[in-house]
């Protein structure tokens, strides 16, 4: 019941929201499959303006994520690293 209401109050405002998993909101299997359920996945990548967001569910160790996304945040690491980021 939390989590409607929670939604709604989010809907609520308008404005554009990108749930990341907390370091409590992940803390068994079942509680990962609610999260899944509720927002689909727990890492993405998305860009406004100039700036580009991360996020990553440390929970999952580097080989679980999907090779595409992992050469997201590579292609951006070097990137950065090179200045031109």
């Amino acid at each position: 019941m939390e989590a409607i209401v929670a939604d709604a109050m989010v809907q609520a405002t308008g404005l554009p929201f990108f749930p990341a998993v907390g370091n409590h909101a992940y803390g068994n299997a079942m509680i990962a499959d609610v999260w899944s359920e509720r927002t689909g996945r727990d890492f993405y990548t998305f860009r406004t303006g100039d700036a580009l967001y991360i996020t990553i569910n440390m929970e999952h160790t580097p080989d679980e994520l999907p090779e595409a996304f992992m050469k997201v945040v590579k292609t951006v690491t070097e990137q950065i690293k090179q200045g031109s980021g």
